[in-house]
């Protein structure tokens, strides 16, 4: 109560000291030494009890196999994952890309990147958008994409400015 009778700028004052401490804390839950960074923006609400199909943008074998991952995933979270034709899809994409260290002789780390979108194929709207990236030394580039699956599922709706993560 006390905060409605502040005189105006004492209450800006209050909420920008706030905003600093949540960002603050915001900061410190990100470890700079993770191989991994996801995040996600949500531009509308989307009801999971809507029909959701997970449509890979490349029909590889191993994004058909990450498509039925994310199908499991989603199933897990409450999310009613259907065939097409359906009035949401998700769509995602996979990169790999070799990143060659010339100072070291170390032989370079891998980039997998995990791009997923959610769009209502009714309006055209996109609804979300995700984004994992994960450096490593090369290793086994299916089980890290997997890995990551899970990571941007729990973000599905939501914004997450970073979260670093780690593939056990």
């Amino acid at each position: 109560m006390a905060y409605l009778l502040a005189p105006p700028i004492a209450r800006l004052a209050l909420l920008a000291a706030m905003a600093l401490t949540a960002s603050a804390a915001a900061a410190q839950e990100l470890d700079q030494s993770a191989p991994g960074l996801a995040r996600s923006i949500s531009f509308a609400g989307f009801s999971p009890e809507i029909g959701v199909a997970v449509r890979p943008l490349d029909n590889t074998d191993a994004n058909i196999r990450l498509q039925q991952r994310f199908a499991e995933v989603l199933t897990r979270r409450a999310v009613r994952v259907q065939q097409m034709p359906a009035p949401v899809v998700l769509n995602f994409e996979t990169e790999t890309q070799q990143i060659i260290n010339h100072a070291k002789d170390e032989g370079g780390t891998v980039r997998y990147v995990l791009i997923a979108t959610l769009d209502d194929e009714r309006t055209g709207q996109r609804l979300w958008q995700g984004e994992a990236r994960y450096h490593a030394h090369p290793s086994n580039e299916e089980e890290t994409l997997d890995g990551m699956v899970p990571i941007l599922a729990d973000q599905l709706g939501r914004t997450v400015r970073q979260r670093s993560f780690r593939l056990e």
